[in-house]
């Protein structure tokens, strides 16, 4: 857990960074907004149900997801 926690801040700290440049980034939140680890857990049990798997794949598949989740452009 303190893993995707990690991952859920650094993807948090690359949108607000995002939003002063002008939504001008692969994540985009709103302004109080932040990367929330119950929607990290989803995009990888999305995946990866009932198997083990490396950091490096997890890793791909978060960016990936959210990427797709908080893209700019979207509501939300």
């Amino acid at each position: 857990m303190l893993w995707v926690s990690g991952w859920s801040y650094a993807l948090t700290e690359m949108g607000k960074a995002s939003a002063k440049n002008g939504n001008k980034g692969p994540i985009c939140l709103p302004p109080s907004g932040y990367v929330e680890s119950r929607v990290l857990f989803a995009i990888l049990n999305n995946k990866f149900k009932g198997e083990r798997i490396t950091s490096e794949q997890a890793s791909a598949v978060l960016w990936a997801g959210s990427i797709s989740y908080y893209h700019c452009g979207k509501a939300v």
